[in-house]
């Protein structure tokens, strides 16, 4: 193994692109066979990037709540082609846009369409029932109340017509509640968290958590500067709404263990199981219809992946060195995670900066290139 490129790239990451803090790990076989991080935890540029940093890593919580989800087809506890209303009876009779008028939906939405982004769903946090859900509720506001409101709002499009990126994953996270009698949070630590051995993977960072978060920083969209940012989770205003797409905060290591995980077979360093090998299988299947990844390749435009149940899944078709098959996500903060069950390998790379669009386009594509050409 060589990683020299990988390093040089990574220290070249705030000179480039104004990173000004990252951390990747590369993992074999459970071993860690690389790490690196470059600059400063610190907006003073004092603190070197630690493993105790914590970071908001948004969407990459989705990984979770869809490993969470299938742990319940596993148990035959949940089908993909349940119908949501069986779990949230609100779901039972939505309504979709059609120019000018609403009309009701002509598909049953499905389990599958959650785990897919086929829903017919957005990230519309601003519609009429969501605000008047929010005002009413505060401080109170829980999963149960917002989600029931998205099910009032209507739909962008009948469920399966199309991919389109949304609350999705924050809805099958509430079926996980329904199904558990749980919070998310509390099914997480009791059944990944907790058998994997996280203890700086939560939704609600404590003070002394908060004090090791890594300085949130965002772009500028004029200029392009990245400057300084609040240390609150966008979905902070949402109160005590445990998000299954977007709310956790974690350490690199500890996010790290799932994906070690599901790159080998499902099983944790310390030989808990979280999902069996068929059901990663399933995980990691190309879903999407040609008509739902055209519109999925609209938003990853490097047109080499599709979408699985939760997560991008590499199908071909460009020059990215890893091989078919390879899953996962990333954040809008800029983090990003690499499972590859045919080499047992699991990579996860964080940074901390909202808005940073060259993130997605070329850090993450780079990385993971260098990680193959580094491995031989």
């Amino acid at each position: 193994m060589d990683f020299t490129k990988l390093t040089g790239y990574l220290d070249s990451l705030e000179r480039r692109f104004g990173v000004p803090a990252c951390d990747l790990s590369v993992r074999v076989r459970h071993e860690e066979v690389y790490r690196r991080s470059a600059g400063f935890s610190d907006a003073e540029k004092t603190k070197p990037v630690s493993p105790d940093d914590l970071y908001w890593v948004y969407s990459m919580t989705k990984v979770y709540t869809a490993a969470a989800a299938l742990q319940f087809v596993e148990q035959g506890r949940l089908s993909l082609e349940d119908p949501v209303a069986k779990y949230l009876p609100p779901f039972a009779e939505l309504m979709v846009k059609e120019g000018e008028t609403i009309r009701p939906a002509r598909e049953t939405l499905r389990i599958l369409h959650l785990f897919t982004m086929t829903g017919g769903f957005n990230y519309n946090f601003e519609t009429g029932p969501v605000v008047e859900t929010i005002l009413a509720y505060g401080a109170a506001l829980t999963s149960k109340e917002l989600i029931d409101a998205f099910a009032r709002e209507p739909l962008d499009f009948d469920p399966g017509a199309h991919y389109l990126y949304s609350v999705c994953i924050d809805i099958l996270g509430r079926v996980v509640e329904v199904i558990s009698g749980m919070a998310l949070g509390e099914y997480f630590k009791k059944y990944i968290f907790g058998p994997l051995g996280a203890k700086d993977i939560l939704f609600f960072p404590g003070e002394a958590q908060l004090a090791r978060l890594s300085t949130q920083h965002k772009v500028d969209p004029d200029t392009g500067a990245v400057a300084v940012a609040g240390q609150s989770n966008l979905l902070s205003p949402l109160g005590a709404f445990e998000s299954g797409g977007g709310g956790l905060a974690a350490t690199l290591g500890d996010y790290m263990l799932l994906p070690d995980a599901l790159a080998n077979g499902g099983v944790g360093a310390n030989g808990a199981r979280i999902l069996k090998p068929e059901t990663i299988e399933l995980m990691r299947k190309d879903w999407l219809t040609p008509v739902q990844r055209a519109d999925f390749n609209k938003m990853k435009t490097e047109g080499v992946y599709s979408y699985g149940l939760g997560v991008r899944t590499h199908v071909g078709g460009g020059s990215a060195k890893s091989p078919l098959g390879e899953f996962g996500w990333d954040g809008a903060a800029g983090a990003y995670n690499l499972i590859d069950p045919e080499n047992k390998l699991a990579a996860v790379y964080m940074q901390h900066v909202l808005g940073h669009g060259v993130a997605f386009e070329q850090i993450h594509p780079a990385i993971r290139d260098l990680i193959y050409e580094g491995m031989g």
